[in-house]
């Protein structure tokens, strides 16, 4: 329960799977789930230790359970027999039933003997408080043990170590949900070659330039291990936002405008690299869970957290999603955007148009005292009337201090409750919306992220500080941004 209540931030190491640069993924990892298991332990025997001292507690005669071949066996997941306690209460056999494995057999008796021997019936000598512990017990190894749910835009893991449950790409594309979009025949295109994790030395950054604590091994340390509320940020923090927020701002359109067809994503990657550190700051993607670059540049059918590198050359009609995070001065500045290599045909346009306007739909949106959580299905509701898919792996996140932390920011109708807004949060939104399936892969770096069925995805993203009018970019445009072909659409 307590991991489940704490997916966010990067807490004891994360599990493998999403972007460095972006986000975090509010991920559970196996550290945390185990951590939850043994907490929700402690609770049920606090609990029954309570229930004891009043006299209330549910005792198991030792030799109540017995095997009846009159009684039929249960070997039901969830049924569990009914049995009298000694103290005439009625429980729940859960906790023999897991400590014997789901499905074996359980049929318990009641011993007329000891129910007639009432309060002097032999006990065991720990109250088991069985309904509450079969549930929780349960409940602990579904929400603490159970594999990673969310994958927040960020928090990838330990780089090319660490494989995807989402399945590899090399078994072939899956089929598409059906969808308006999905429905139509793709253009001729190339799809992207899967290239090795980077080997090699990490960029250099100066030495007087602050560092995030996870530079050195890529192990975040500036978060609380339990984060149960959003952070209102002080007036303070947030006019040294303002700066980190600029200044990705400004290394995004340096290389926004350095896109052209012919050059290598490992060439943006340096641009952005050197635009950082001449600003004394440093890029947050940069060893971030072993991210070994400072930028991420998802091509096409990359959902996010494409690794630059010299192998993979834009090509005219690509679609290019730059995702651009630095750190200064003690926080995190993220934004990301999209951009047209050369002329592209007319379904990426009606993408990346789609994209953009519900990304700014759910901008508009936020409000103090709105919920989270209804984010989702403002872009859900958008782009599902225009025929596409916002991906259901990755989310927003809180920023800070921390490059990821609460709340979660889900790009899809949902009921997770995330809490409500209020003046002083900071956090993103960056929707990836997806042409046909909103599935993906995940390549064996550990990072890139492919839709299932080879279409094209695109997404925006911004850091947002929430005010008493509403959400303000603290990444938005300057005057002297390049003004892309979707807003001048927009604002005509």
């Amino acid at each position: 329960f307590f991991a489940h209540m704490t997916l966010c931030s990067d807490r004891l190491g994360h599990y493998s799977q999403t972007e460095p640069c972006a986000h975090d993924p509010c991920t559970r990892t196996w550290a945390e789930g185990l951590l939850g298991f043994i907490a929700g332990l402690a609770m049920v025997a606090c609990v029954a230790t309570v229930l004891d001292h009043h006299g209330t507690a549910l005792y198991v005669a030792p030799a109540i359970a017995t095997r009846s071949p009159q009684l039929p066996t249960i070997t039901g997941h969830h049924r569990m027999p009914l049995v009298t306690s000694s103290r005439g209460s009625t429980s729940s056999r859960g906790s023999e039933a897991i400590l014997r494995g789901m499905n074996s057999p359980v049929t318990d008796v009641v011993s007329t003997e000891y129910e007639a021997q009432g309060e002097n019936a032999p006990k065991r000598a720990l109250p088991g408080a069985n309904a509450l512990l079969g549930i929780l017990l349960g409940l602990g190894a579904l929400l603490g043990l159970g594999p990673p749910v969310y994958r927040s835009v960020g928090a990838a893991g330990n780089g090319k170590k660490k494989k995807s449950s989402l399945g590899s790409p090399s078994k072939g594309f899956g089929a598409a949900k059906a969808s308006a979009a999905s429905t139509k025949a793709a253009p001729k295109r190339r799809l992207l070659q899967e290239q090795p994790f980077p080997e090699g030395p990490l960029k250099e950054v100066p030495a007087h330039i602050p560092r995030p604590s996870y530079a050195a091994d890529g192990k975040p340390k500036d978060n609380p291990m339990f984060q149960l509320m959003i952070e209102e940020k002080s007036k303070a923090d947030i006019e040294k936002m303002r700066v980190s927020g600029r200044i990705a701002r400004e290394v995004l359109d340096t290389a926004v405008q350095a896109v052209k067809p012919g050059m290598s994503t490992e060439e943006l990657d340096r641009i952005v690299h050197e635009a950082t550190i001449a600003r004394d700051a440093y890029p947050s993607p940069l060893n971030y869970h072993k991210y070994p670059k400072s930028v991420c540049t998802s091509i096409n059918e990359v959902i996010c957290h494409g690794i630059p590198d010299k192998e993979t050359i834009l090509q005219e009609g690509d679609i290019l999603n730059i995702d651009v995070t630095i750190f200064h001065d003690g926080f995190h500045g993220d934004c990301s955007e999209m951009v047209y290599v050369g002329e592209v045909d007319a379904a990426a346009k009606r993408l990346v148009e789609a994209t953009y306007g519900a990304w700014q739909e759910a901008i508009k949106f936020c409000k103090p005292g709105r919920k989270y959580q209804d984010i989702g299905g403002v872009i859900d509701k958008y782009v599902q009337e225009r025929g596409f898919r916002s991906s259901e792996d990755f989310v927003g996140h809180g920023i800070g201090r921390a490059f990821h932390c609460a709340p979660n920011v889900f790009h899809y109708e949902n009921d997770k409750n995330q809490g409500v807004m209020k003046v002083g949060h900071v956090f993103t939104i960056e929707p990836m919306i997806c042409e046909g399936t909103a599935e993906c892969n995940m390549w064996d770096d550990g990072w890139t992220a492919v839709t299932k069925d080879g279409k094209r995805s695109a997404q925006f993203e911004h850091t947002l500080l929430m005010t008493d009018e509403g959400a303000v970019p603290l990444t938005g445009k300057l005057p002297t941004s390049p003004v892309q072909p979707w807003e001048k659409k927009a604002l005509a």
